[in-house]
């Protein structure tokens, strides 16, 4: 998964927020295939602050991931995303 993110990152940069989704939504169905929970609650909530709760399959789906997340004690997640959207906002020097 770690390409399909790259190429959903460019498209990010790049503006083109439908090809990021198509990435995106390719990252989320491999991760549930796989089927371990924190991960999906991670790539949930990823795409969910990335691209709006819609492409993570709404906001119960993102609630729900947020609360396995703070389970878990992986709020990691939440800062590392943050950092990502402001690189990608261009706020990082």
């Amino acid at each position: 998964t770690a390409l399909l993110w790259a190429r959903a990152f460019i498209a990010l940069a790049e503006g083109d927020r439908e090809a990021a989704r198509s990435h995106a939504e390719e990252i989320l169905r491999l991760e549930r295939e796989e089927g371990r929970p924190v991960g999906v609650a991670i790539t949930t909530w990823w795409v969910a602050s990335l691209l709006g709760a819609d492409a993570a399959g709404g906001e119960a789906e993102v609630d729900r991931a947020r609360q396995r997340l703070e389970a878990a004690g992986w709020v990691r997640a939440f800062r590392e995303i943050e950092q990502l959207r402001d690189a990608l906002m261009g706020k990082v020097a």
